[in-house]
């Protein structure tokens, strides 16, 4: 009775041991081989996407000749940013901005500079992110695709400054997907530098 008990229990671990499925790493395997297919896929497309921008030290910012005048409320000019009639005809007068450590009058000794309360007035209207950003910002981008899209037209625009440097002195005017995302990498990569 002894050897038969001895074998009972030999039979019941044999039939209580779970068999092991020889293909058992096919999906996992599969799954990491689709994995690491995309991966090498959107890398090789990124890749090609970046090979044909322009160069990021490609980037020098022009200025085109503006007339820019400022008027009061009345619509009375007062003042008259260029100088038309002068011995320099038609140049920019480039006023100068007040330094960040700059405390004293901005319009002292006979120079006007640009106080800094106007400076970060025009930044936080233009791009609130302006300090934080990656020289594009995500989250308006996201936004304002969302409101385009619930109007079936475009209403809102996502671009921070450095994106509409790029825009107006390295891409070219026409609207599309692929401008925005060239716009986007280059802002990236100059905001980097």
């Amino acid at each position: 009775m002894r050897a038969q008990t001895v074998r009972w229990k030999i039979a019941r671990r044999h039939l209580n041991q779970r068999r092991r499925h020889p293909l058992r790493w096919i999906i996992p395997l599969l799954i990491l081989l689709f994995l690491i297919t995309g991966a090498a896929g959107a890398g090789t497309a990124a890749y090609l996407f970046a090979s044909q921008l322009p160069p990021a030290s490609a980037f020098r910012l022009h200025v085109n000749f503006q007339d820019a005048r400022i008027y009061d409320s009345q619509g009375d000019l007062l003042f008259n940013m260029s100088n038309l009639s002068g011995q320099n005809g038609g140049r920019r007068i480039v006023e100068p901005l007040q330094g960040l450590s700059d405390q004293r009058d901005p319009c002292r000794s006979g120079v006007n500079r640009i106080p800094l309360v106007l400076q970060d007035a025009t930044i936080a209207t233009e791009d609130a992110t302006f300090y934080k950003n990656l020289g594009f910002d995500p989250l308006s981008i996201v936004r304002a695709a969302y409101q385009d899209m619930q109007s079936g037209r475009i209403v809102s625009g996502a671009s921070t400054i450095t994106q509409q440097l790029v825009r107006d002195n390295m891409l070219t005017d026409r609207r599309s997907l692929n401008r925005k995302a060239e716009e986007v990498a280059l802002a990236y990569e100059i905001n980097k530098r």
